[in-house]
């Protein structure tokens, strides 16, 4: 808990994956990528590439490199994708987004839900229910 409350604080103070990365750790990395060298082969290349930061998800289901700039982020992507001992990874870009507009996303998507529950209506029910829910 410690760890993850320094890596949120330098994270929050300082904005920078690199500075936050030195608390970060993911238990799992050293086991499951000397089982599978390709997944210590990305996160290699990912470090060699300039990647700020580089960490495992969860059990290894992916790989994550955080770039300082979208123009970092694609040439990365061109490089990984001219790589034969990669075919086969999916390679997904995508960008940080603050608190505000995740927000803004995320009502903009529910918009046709939030629009069919009426405030003071019976089934106004937050936070939403399953529909397996009885």
């Amino acid at each position: 808990i410690s760890d993850f409350q320094s890596y949120v604080r330098a994270l929050a103070d300082g904005r920078s994956a690199g500075t936050a990365g030195a608390f970060a750790e993911n238990d799992f990395e050293s086991a499951v990528s000397s089982q599978h060298p390709q997944l210590r082969a990305i996160m290699g290349k990912l470090r060699k590439l300039r990647a700020a930061g580089v960490r495992m998800t969860g059990s290894g289901s992916a790989v994550v490199g955080i770039f300082r700039s979208r123009e970092q982020r694609d040439s990365a992507r061109r490089v990984f994708e001219g790589v034969r001992e990669f075919e086969g990874c999916r390679l997904l870009p995508a960008s940080l987004v603050s608190r505000g507009a995740y927000r803004r996303m995320w009502r903009r998507q529910l918009a046709e839900h939030l629009a069919a529950h009426k405030p003071g209506s019976e089934d106004n029910a937050w936070p939403l229910r399953s529909r397996y829910e009885q």
